[in-house]
C-alpha cells in the first residue's frame, strides 16, 4: 500500500486509518525521511522516481492531497482511496479540478465534514464520514477502506453508514440549539436514503426556521432544493413548479423555462435531469439522462442532452 500524504507523520490525522489498512501489508509513504520522524518503523518512505517499479495491479492508494492526482492517475491501483482533510476540501480553479479528479477516480472517498460529504454523494456513491463525532460511524469507514483495499464492494456499507448517520443526527438533534442548517442536514440524509416525504418534512422545518431567523438566501438554500426531494417523490409538476418559485437570476430562470419546455414536448427525463442538475445532484442527473438516452436509442430516436 502506498500513501500520498499532505502533511509529515507528526500532523497526519489518518494513522489510525493506515494503521488498520496497513494489517498484512507492506506500507510505504511518499515522503522524505525526515517527513515520516516518528511514524512506527515498519512505515517505510519512497521516492517519487521509485514510484514507477511497483506493482500497481496489486497495490492499494491512499491519497490525502489532491494534488498528487496526476501522480497516481495513469497507475492504475487496485484501489484508490481519497481521504480529504477539511483544509483541502476547496482551493482555486486548478486545485478544484485536481480534487474533482482524485474524487471521481476514487474507489472510495472519506470526507471529514458533512457540507464535502453532501457535495460527493451528489456526484457519486461509495462516500464515507469520518468526523470522529460518531464511533460507528466511523468503524463503517474503516471497514469500508478495509474492504475496497481488499477489492471488495463498499455499496452496501456506504448506505449502511449513511443509515446510521441519519440516526445519529436523530438522536443528536434535541440536544442541539435548533437552527435551519442542522435540519437541513438531516433533510440531506433522507434524502439520499430515498425518504422523500421525510426529507420533505424536515426541510420545510429548515426553511420555516431561516425565515424566522431572516437569514439571507433563504429560498436558494432551503426553498429550492425542496424540488429535488419532490422530484425523489415522483412528483414531476410540483418539483418543476418549485423549482420556478425559487429561480433567481437569468441562468436558473433559464433552466425553468427550459424545464418546461421539455416537460410539454415530452421529455419528461430530461426535465427532471435538468432539475436535478441544477440542485447540484449531479448522480441523479446523470442516471435520468443515461435513461433519457437510452430510450431514445431504443426507439430510433434522438433523445437531446444539449439542455443539460
Amino acid at each position: 500500500m502506498v500513501v500520498f500524504p499532505h502533511c509529515a507523520w507528526a500532523q497526519f490525522p489518518y494513522g489510525g486509518l493506515i494503521d488498520r489498512l496497513a494489517q498484512g501489508r507492506t506500507v510505504r509513504f511518499v515522503a522524505g525521511a525526515e517527513a515520516m520522524a516518528g511514524a512506527p518503523d515498519r512505515y517505510g518512505a519512497l521516492k517519487p522516481e521509485e514510484l514507477d517499479a511497483l506493482p500497481w495491479a496489486r497495490t492499494a492508494a491512499v491519497v490525502t492531497h489532491p494534488c498528487w492526482y496526476y501522480d497516481v492517475a495513469g497507475r492504475k491501483p487496485a484501489a484508490l482511496i481519497a481521504a480529504i482533510p477539511p483544509g483541502l476540501e476547496h482551493g482555486d480553479d486548478g486545485f478544484n479540478r485536481c480534487r474533482d479528479f482524485l474524487c471521481a477516480a476514487a474507489t472510495l472517498v472519506v470526507a471529514q465534514s458533512e457540507p464535502f460529504y453532501f457535495e460527493q454523494w451528489f456526484k457519486r456513491g461509495g462516500v464515507f464520514l469520518q468526523d470522529g463525532l460518531d464511533t460507528a460511524a466511523d468503524l463503517l469507514a474503516d471497514a469500508a477502506a478495509s474492504d475496497a483495499a481488499a477489492g471488495k464492494s463498499v455499496d452496501a456499507l456506504a448506505r449502511l453508514q449513511l443509515l446510521r448517520r441519519a440516526d445519529f443526527r436523530a438522536e443528536t438533534l434535541p440536544a442541539l440549539r435548533a437552527s435551519a442548517m442542522q435540519y437541513f442536514f438531516q433533510a440531506a440524509y433522507l434524502y439520499l436514503l430515498g425518504k422523500g416525504e421525510e426529507a420533505e418534512r424536515w426541510l420545510l422545518d429548515a426553511f420555516h426556521l431561516a425565515i424566522l431567523a431572516r437569514e439571507e438566501g433563504a429560498v436558494q438554500t432551503y426553498f429550492r432544493f425542496l424540488s429535488a426531494v419532490r422530484l425523489l417523490q415522483g412528483r414531476t409538476d410540483d418539483a418543476i413548479a418549485t423549482y420556478g418559485i425559487a429561480a433567481a437570476g437569468d441562468e436558473e430562470r433559464a433552466a425553468f423555462a427550459e424545464m418546461l419546455a421539455l416537460r410539454d414536448a415530452g421529455q419528461t427525463r430530461l426535465a427532471e435531469a435538468l432539475l436535478y442538475r441544477m440542485n447540484d445532484d449531479d448522480r441523479q442527473a446523470a442516471g435520468l439522462l443515461a435513461q433519457a438516452l437510452a430510450a431514445g436509442a431504443a426507439g430510433g430516436g434522438g433523445a437531446s442532452a444539449e439542455a443539460l
